[in-house]
C-alpha cells in the first residue's frame, strides 16, 4: 500500500470575550472526519497551530488558516474549502492508483543474487559437442 496523502492544517487560538477558542482546530477536525468517509487511509489530515515546534514553515504572505496537500499551498485565509481539497485529492489519488505497484510503494526488493545472468543463459543455450 502506498503512503497517504498528506494534508497539512495550520490555525491559531481565537481571541474572543471568554478568552480563547480553538475554532481552526474544531473545524480541522471536521474536515478531516469528512476526507476521512471519501477517501479513508489514503489520506492523512494533520493540525498545526502556528507556533507549534512542529508547524510546517509558512510562506511569505500566507494567511491563516494555511492549507497544505504534499507541501503545495492550497489555500490561503479566509474558509476551510472542502469541496476544493476533495478536487484536489481525487487527482493526487487518481494519479497514485493509476501508477504502477512498485512506483506506489516502498523500492522492489533486488532480484535474487543467487543466480548470476550469463549463468542463467548459459543453462538455456545449447550443449555443442
Amino acid at each position: 500500500m502506498s503512503k497517504p496523502v498528506l494534508v497539512q492544517i495550520v490555525g491559531a487560538p481565537v481571541a474572543c470575550a471568554e478568552g480563547t477558542k480553538d475554532s481552526w482546530r474544531e473545524v480541522s477536525n471536521w474536515v478531516a472526519g469528512q476526507l476521512r468517509v471519501r477517501f479513508g487511509d489514503r489520506v492523512d489530515v494533520k493540525y498545526y497551530h502556528l507556533f507549534d515546534v512542529d508547524c510546517p514553515p509558512m510562506p511569505t504572505e500566507a494567511q491563516l488558516p494555511l492549507v497544505l496537500i504534499e507541501g503545495e499551498v492550497i489555500s490561503s485565509g479566509g474558509k476551510i474549502s472542502v469541496p476544493l481539497l476533495r478536487k484536489k485529492l481525487e487527482m493526487l489519488v487518481e494519479i497514485g492508483a493509476r501508477l504502477p505497484k512498485v512506483l506506489r510503494s516502498t523500492p522492489a526488493e533486488p532480484p535474487d543474487k543467487g543466480v548470476r545472468v550469463d549463468q542463467a543463459q548459459s543453462e538455456k543455450r545449447p550443449q555443442v559437442s
